[in-house]
C-alpha cells in the first residue's frame, strides 16, 4: 500500500511508475510499473493507492518511483513532475506471495542542501511552484499486515486463496535517507496511471526582451513573484518552447 501526502503545496501528487531493480546475482534487470487508478483520494492532498508486481525468486530493491502533481493557476496552468530516490529492499522466494508494508510518502519542503529534490529543476516556474523544485519526499514503512491483507482480499477475490508474508521493506546498504519503518498492494500494476497530458503555459503575445528567452511576460512576472533570480529566470525561458 502507498498513501502520497502533500505537506509543503496545495497540490495532489498521483504517481506515474515505480521501478524494481533485481540484484546482481538475479541479472540486475529492471522493472518498470505502471499505477492504476488510487484506491481513494482522502484529501485535496492525499491519496491512497494498492498495488502488486509478479517478479522471479530472488533479492529487489524498489529504486524510486515518478508521478505529476494535478494542474494549478487558472490563467497560467501550471504542473509539476517528481521522480523521488526510496531505495527500499526486500527477497521473492518461490511460490511467494509477499506484503512490503505500507509506504507513505511525505512531501515536505526542503531545509538543507543534503535532501534530494521531489523532482528535477526545470522547467523552472511549474517545478517550483509545485514544490517539487524546493520539495523534499519523508517516507515510512508501516506495518498494517491485517488490515491491508484484509482488504486486498475483499477487493480483489482472486487473491483471497492466497497466503501472504510479512516481510517490510528494509533500507538498501547505501540508504541515508530520513525513513523509519513502524511495526506494530499499487491493484495490479500493469495499466497506465490516472493524470490528464500535460498543460503547457498560455502563451500572450508581448515577450522578454531576449533573444534566448521564449517566456511571455506574464510567465516572467509569476517567476519574480516565486523569488527566482534573473540568472535562474533566463535558464528557465531559454529552455522553454
Amino acid at each position: 500500500k502507498m498513501t502520497l501526502k502533500n505537506e509543503f503545496k496545495n497540490y495532489l501528487l498521483t504517481p506515474d511508475t515505480i521501478s524494481i531493480e533485481a540484484s546482481e546475482l538475479n541479472g540486475g534487470k529492471t522493472y518498470t510499473y505502471s499505477f492504476n487508478a488510487p484506491e481513494r483520494q482522502v484529501s485535496d492532498r492525499e491519496l491512497e493507492l494498492m498495488g502488486s508486481f509478479a517478479l522471479p525468486p530472488g533479492d529487489y530493491t524498489i529504486t524510486g518511483f515518478t508521478g505529476q502533481t494535478d494542474v494549478g493557476f487558472a490563467i497560467l496552468p501550471v504542473r509539476g513532475r517528481f521522480d523521488p530516490v526510496l531505495k527500499r529492499s526486500f527477497s521473492v522466494g518461490t511460490n511467494d506471495s509477499v506484503y512490503l508494508g505500507h509506504i507513505i510518502a511525505r512531501l515536505v519542503q526542503k531545509r538543507s542542501n543534503d535532501e534530494e529534490r521531489a523532482g528535477p529543476l526545470i522547467p523552472l516556474l511549474d517545478q517550483a511552484t509545485t514544490g517539487m523544485s524546493n520539495g523534499t519526499f519523508k517516507f515510512e514503512v508501516v506495518d498494517d499486515f491485517d488490515k491491508d491483507i484484509e482488504y486486498l482480499k475483499v477487493r480483489y477475490p482472486s487473491a483471497s486463496t492466497r497466503t501472504f508474508r510479512k516481510a517490510l521493506l528494509t533500507g538498501a546498504a547505501a540508504d541515508t535517507s530520513d525513513v523509519r519503518v513502524v511495526t506494530t498492494p499499487v491493484s495490479s500494476t500493469t495499466a497506465q496511471a490516472t493524470g490528464g497530458p500535460s498543460v503547457q503555459p498560455v502563451v500572450a503575445p508581448a515577450r522578454y526582451e531576449s533573444a534566448a528567452d521564449n517566456c511571455t511576460v506574464s510567465q516572467i512576472l509569476e517567476m519574480k513573484k516565486l523569488g527566482l533570480s534573473d540568472g535562474q529566470i533566463k535558464m528557465g525561458c531559454g529552455g522553454a518552447r
